[in-house]
């Protein structure tokens, strides 16, 4: 909405006149001032070519002053008319310039002896008066050399100050007292009147629009009746060009408003061809329409100085005479010289300003900062606000203000009315700025006309969240002004005797008054700072109350599957403890050879039903893991093929023996080597696979394994038989070594597992409630058992791994589970060799010194389990059951090895880590001990933190014996003897070993062996093997008292033949 049009009150004429189009006041702003081809008469000006100093172009009035017309020194050498060694400073001064790193600052003085210029003349009786000095100023840009020479004789016409420089001090002094702009203003124009002597000495602020007003005056007596003071100029008296130079030279200066301008022979540039520049010289002539406008104010001579704030335009020191007058170097300079020093003074002026205003602010904001800090998370923020109202309006110095937080409004002061306000808001949200302000709000948004007044000035900041937004609003009230223009500022134009149009300066100044509605008092920039800063402080304060109501919305639309998660993820860490001694001591049992075979098979049930209660706590322990996002991949180098492969081994019998057929088809642009996680891919491809199969009861299950992209993420797509074969036909040819070109580039592949089956398949309802922690179907529910935690984990794998799971089904015609991942591409020199597995421990090996180890836990059993371990191997050991008692026994017993427990009372593991590591640092320890973390948690994402708190490894419990004694002989360097290990030392040689899988005719006598074992042995040995679980398989193997079945079942799992263990426990599934 546009504002009314100002109402004009005045003395004079109001009779408006419409200017055309094409007559605009941008012609001012477009006026060439720097290149005006004429000079000021009272100096002479050349241009020089580098390095020779031919001289190129002369003023036209230089026979005025040397006796030489143009045309006899145009090509010359600058020495026609200066000696040589005058030259070749003026050489050396063009270099330096050249050399400069200031381009705006490459002009500079030059002194000149006055003997050499004046003596040349040949012609004396032309030279209108003789020269007792000059002076000379050197400008170097890049096309062009300029020097400007002015006779200094002008100088014996100004009043000279005895001592300049005394007269400096005095008035710096005086700038520096002064209290506040207005005196300083009076200062400085008080200074500038009696150093030059001008009958009229002004200072002239820019406004943010560039029009400017007179804060400061002083003039003659007699034109008292005439004064200025007060007044604004529109911005175009001084167009954007001028006001570019005035940045650019601190002075300006018109000896007589009245002169005839000089031109410039010739009138370009004979090297550029160009029109001479001539932004920096002093002598450049003005424009023709500010000579008359200077002259319709009744101004004879004129200097203006710059006042220059952060490289900004602050105004100018404005000086009129009403006689031509000069002024000398020396005065010139040291008006320059005050203008600089009046520059820092406003600036510092501003600085304390700006402090004493932000220390107001910073209170305001202190007190609702403390307050947002004390509040509840639930506690509103337009609450905390409300406590602070009349701060809020002190802040920028409001009249009234708006809290806006979705739909909740709070209303303070003067504001328009609540219908209003939220419109407002609405309005905000769409310009989606964090900060507005405007001093006119009626000119951009529509109020209801009895509002308007009070809400002409608007401030605000915003909050932009995903889901709502928060606005805080100031309102400023109408404030009419009425100002008094130096003239019409509207009227810049006169009609010519043929009744046309033209641009002209003003010729009446008599004041002309303004009257301004629909504004407000305008927003200062340092109250523009503050609402960013208090926008800033908002900001996290909302992002913290806004994330507390998203988990409180989150917790209570989840609140059965969370509370489950979060009972049972705790449970599980509460279970591990006990579950640490009832594993360990059976194991240690485990080493007495005189255990009958009733005995250990008691304590294989009691070690297996603890396994089994570990492996479902680590699957409760996975999701909630998934659940808090502290999934990791353990990425390695493997054979992608063999993997299918082996998939199709272990899993082809478990079909069969259900009477389905199990296909698996793979493209030819599968690529063998890649790198991943091949744990976690296991087992997701086993899960939907044995889902397959369980849920299948006619038919088949057909694996399909494809290349789909070898950039990036690709959709998951479901292609048919024939659409595989165009694609492999199509890449076939750009294929090496089963990868494609695009592969190569790329070093990455997209691979898609497609699972079909012809099972009962699954309603679309339901499509989503499958992958739910805990959701299984009605057919799932009622026929068979589990935890509904397969495929919820299976699909976080996948997409940790780059990729995601879908399922296509139609109930009664089967299932087709389509799962990508992102793999690596490597070749077979990436592959690493398979681990070896671990070897009972029976002793430390001989000829060795004794090894110390203390034992720091809380908990009695688990610490007199690793007694009886420890001891049973000939360690010696000591134990603490804090963290203060196992640093008091470092300093006396000096261990090995430490074994760390994390959380106990008085000092848990970490601080006691890190007091053993900061006094063994101050005593510098040769053999520091190796600590090594125990803990029962497995969510917490400690793990890559420990190393920061001087832990140099970890082990989780429940512990496997050999596990941890392998960690003790990895940093202690100790070395073991092992059952039936007749060697005193351990086997050095690291080298892959490759043993040959069992012999077919083995097998059946491994089924008799392994049917002997409990029932419950079997059952556990059955679901490791079909789950690929190797950790979980090698704790049942370590169970076998019969060594040569053992080391045969050792031997499979080492080569990854999940084949051969598949056959061995297919009768055991009966």
């Amino acid at each position: 909405m546009s504002a009314r049009p100002p109402a004009l009150l005045s003395s004079g004429d109001t009779t408006s006149s419409v200017v055309p189009p094409e007559v605009t006041l941008t012609i001012c702003d477009r006026e060439p001032i720097r290149i005006p081809g004429q000079i000021q008469p009272y100096g002479l000006l050349l241009v020089l070519a580098d390095k020779t100093l031919e001289i190129l172009q002369v003023s036209k009035n230089v026979r005025s002053f040397l006796g030489l017309e143009p045309a006899e020194l145009l090509g010359q050498p600058l020495s026609r008319i200066a000696e040589e060694q005058q030259c070749q400073s003026i050489r050396q001064t063009i270099q330096a310039l050249q050399t400069s790193n200031q381009p705006s600052g490459r002009s500079a003085p030059i002194s000149l002896d006055s003997v050499i210029l004046s003596g040349t003349a040949r012609q004396t009786d032309v030279v209108e008066a003789p020269v007792s000095s000059w002076r000379g100023l050197l400008h170097v840009s890049a096309d062009s050399i300029i020097l400007e020479l002015v006779p200094d004789a002008t100088a014996a016409s100004a009043k000279q100050p005895e001592n300049i420089f005394t007269k400096l001090h005095q008035k710096v002094s005086q700038f520096q007292l002064a209290d506040g702009l207005t005196a300083l203003t009076n200062q400085i124009v008080q200074a500038v009147a009696e150093l030059t002597g001008f009958d009229r000495v002004m200072v002239y602020q820019f406004a943010t629009d560039y029009s400017g007003t007179v804060i400061a005056e002083v003039m003659a007596p007699s034109l008292e009746a005439s004064s200025f003071f007060g007044l604004r100029y529109p911005a175009t008296d001084i167009p954007a060009q001028a006001r570019d130079l005035y940045l650019k030279n601190w002075s300006r200066t018109i000896p007589d408003v009245g002169y005839e301008p000089v031109g410039i022979v010739p009138d370009l540039h004979p090297l550029t061809h160009s029109p001479l520049d001539l932004g920096a010289a002093e002598l450049r002539s003005v424009s023709p329409m500010h000579l008359e406008y200077l002259q319709n104010m009744g101004v004879r001579a004129s200097m203006s100085i710059s006042l220059i704030v952060e490289n900004r335009l602050w105004g100018l020191i404005a000086c009129h005479h009403s006689q031509p007058r000069s002024v000398s170097l020396d005065i010139r300079n040291a008006c320059e010289f005050l203008g600089q020093i009046a520059s820092l003074e406003l600036f510092r002026q501003q600085i304390r300003t700006e402090k004493r205003y932000l220390a107001e602010v910073r209170s305001i904001q202190q007190q609702i900062r403390q307050t947002l800090m004390r509040s509840h998370p639930t506690y509103a923020i337009d609450s905390v606000l409300k406590q602070h109202q009349q701060a809020l309006l002190a802040l920028v110095h409001a009249t009234g203000a708006a809290i806006v937080f979705d739909e909740h409004l709070t209303l303070i002061g003067d504001t328009p009315a609540a219908e209003s306000v939220h419109a407002l808001a609405t309005w905000l949200v769409q310009k989606r700025q964090d900060v507005y302000c405007t001093h006119s709000l009626v000119q951009e948004f529509t109020l209801p006309e009895s509002e308007q007044n009070r809400a002409c000035g608007l401030l605000s900041i915003s909050i932009f969240l995903s889901q709502s937004s928060y606005h805080v609003l100031w309102f400023r009230p109408e404030l009419v002004q009425l100002v008094e223009w130096a003239g019409n500022p509207s009227k810049s134009t006169t009609v010519g005797e043929d009744g046309s149009l033209y641009l002209s300066p003003r010729q009446s100044f008599e004041r002309w008054k303004e009257s301004i509605h629909n504004q407000s008092l305008p927003w200062q920039s340092n109250e523009v700072v503050a609402a960013h800063e208090l926008h800033s402080t908002l900001l996290l304060a909302a992002l913290e109350f806004s994330q507390a109501s998203l988990k409180r919305v989150a917790s209570e639309a989840n609140t059965a599957n969370r509370a489950k998660s979060q009972f049972l993820a705790k449970m599980s860490h509460e279970l591990r403890t006990p579950l640490n001694a009832i594993l360990g001591f059976t194991q240690l049992l485990h080493y007495h050879e005189t255990l009958s075979f009733e005995q250990r098979d008691r304590l294989n049930i009691i070690n297996r039903s603890g396994e089994h209660l570990l492996s479902l706590i680590n699957d409760v322990l996975e999701t909630s893991r998934i659940e808090a996002g502290q999934l990791r991949l353990n990425e390695s180098c493997f054979d992608l093929h063999q993997f299918i492969e082996s998939i199709r081994e272990m899993l082809t019998l478990r079909a069969s023996n259900k009477n389905l057929l199990l296909k698996v088809n793979q493209t030819p642009r599968v690529p063998q080597y890649v790198w991943g996680d091949e744990i976690k891919l296991r087992q997701v491809i086993i899960n939907l696979v044995g889902n397959a199969i369980k849920f299948t009861n006619n038919g088949e299950v057909r694996i399909r394994v494809s290349c789909l992209s070898g950039m990036g993420k690709a959709p998951i797509a479901k292609l048919t038989e024939e659409q595989e074969e165009v694609l492999t036909e199509e890449v076939l040819t750009n294929e090496i070594e089963g990868v494609s070109i695009t592969e190569k580039v790329s070093n990455t592949a997209c691979i898609q597992f497609e699972v079909s089956d012809t099972g009962c398949g699954i309603k679309s309802e339901n499509f989503d409630a499958i992958f739910e922690p805990f959701k299984q179907t009605k057919a799932g529910r009622r026929a068979y058992e589990g935890t509904g935690l397969g495929l919820s984990i299976s699909r976080q794998n996948a997409r940790l791994m780059g990729g995601d799971i879908e399922v296509h089904s139609q109930l009664g015609e089967g299932s087709t589970f389509v799962c990508h991942v992102q793999l690596g591409l490597r070749t077979a020199n990436d592959l690493t060799a398979p681990k070896q597995p671990l070897r009972r421990v029976v002793a430390l090996a001989a000829g060795q010194r004794d090894y110390r180890i203390l034992v720091v836990e809380d908990v009695a059993e688990n610490r007199q389990l690793l007694i009886s371990l420890l001891t049973t191997i000939c360690f010696e050991v000591c134990t603490a059951n804090d963290g203060k008692e196992a640093v008091d026994l470092w300093r006396q017993w000096h261990p090995d090895c430490i074994l760390m427990d994390l959380y106990m009372p008085r000092m848990d593991g970490y601080a006691a880590t890190q007091q053993i590591r900061a006094e063994q640092a101050a005593i510098e320890l040769t053999f520091p001990p190796a600590i090594i973390a125990l803990s029962a948690s497995v969510i917490d994402h400690f793990r890559s933190d420990l190393v920061s708190f001087g832990f140099d490894d970890y082990v989780s419990k429940p512990f496997q014996i050999n596990v941890i004694l392998e960690k003790i002989a990895e940093h202690t360097g100790a070395l073991y003897e092992y059952a039936d290990d007749n060697s005193s030392d351990i086997d050095t040689d690291t080298s892959p070993k490759m043993v040959l899988p069992i012999e077919p005719e083995q097998i059946a006598a491994l089924r008799s062996q392994l049917l002997a074992q409990p029932e419950a042995w079997q059952v556990d040995f059955h679901h490791a093997v079909l789950g690929a679980r190797e950790h979980k398989i090698e704790q049942l193997i370590e169970q076998l008292s019969a060594k040569n079945v053992a080391d045969s079942l050792r031997t499979c799992l080492g080569q990854l033949r999940f084949d051969l263990l598949q056959q061995l426990i297919e009768p055991l599934s009966g």
